[in-house]
């Protein structure tokens, strides 16, 4: 089986079939990102959890996103993404992990603070977020060290939410055409991300791997 064909846990499909349904909902500007959510969380979510995740759901859409080259609504795909990743990956279901994955980046790509976040889904989501926004005037190897090493103090579901972000985000690393840009970002998920799956999602921790090394022979595509 070759690395792009293998399949992974929590319906995962081949490397390549995942690339392409990101490529695809990119080229379509995330048109497809809402009803691909709602159907995951009819399938996976009921009672009080769906409840509280369709809060953050609602929450993360009215969000006005400022990331560059996307609109708002190709970038809530992402998050949408790590949300359903949530779902289908940690079981048994844990709603806060999800809720997490919805706003992760909120704190970078919005104008929305830390008390915002609070007083729309609560101080614990709101730490968690603080948690993993990375400072993008810090890039030394020392400061990526330190940044990880925080998130290791952080709760569970915030380690979740990190691992699953980038597992979403090597997907499409062939978009970026910079050589050093994709080497230095696979150096840091094999350094980071692969040991910190490897302890709170280990089911996940082969595909990773397969998937890193995909990348790498991937390459860039325009």
């Amino acid at each position: 089986m070759t690395l792009a064909a293998a399949a992974g846990p929590g319906g995962l499909g081949p490397i390549e079939e995942e690339r392409r349904s990101r490529l695809e909902s990119r080229a379509a500007q995330g048109a497809e990102a809402g009803a691909m959510f709602e159907a995951c969380l009819a399938a996976h979510a009921e009672g009080e959890a769906r409840a509280r995740i369709l809060e953050a759901y609602r929450f993360a859409q009215r969000i006005e996103y400022t990331h560059a080259g996307l609109t708002p609504a190709a970038y809530l795909a992402h998050p949408a993404r790590v949300a359903c990743l949530a779902m289908r990956l940690v079981k048994p279901l844990d709603a806060e992990t999800v809720v997490v994955g919805l706003v992760h980046n909120v704190l970078e790509v919005s104008r929305l603070t830390e008390d915002d976040v609070a007083g729309a889904l609560g101080r614990p989501v709101a730490e968690m977020l603080v948690a993993l926004t990375v400072d993008r005037r810090r890039t030394s190897e020392d400061d990526t060290k330190a940044y990880y090493e925080r998130l290791s103090r952080a709760p569970w579901a915030a380690r979740l939410v990190k691992i699953l972000d980038k597992l979403d985000n090597l997907f499409l690393l062939c978009l970026n055409p910079d050589d050093m840009v994709r080497s230095s970002y696979l150096r840091e998920i094999e350094t980071y991300i692969v040991p910190m799956a490897g302890r709170d999602l280990p089911e996940l921790s082969h595909y990773l791997r397969l998937l890193i090394e995909n990348c790498r022979t991937t390459g860039h595509r325009s």
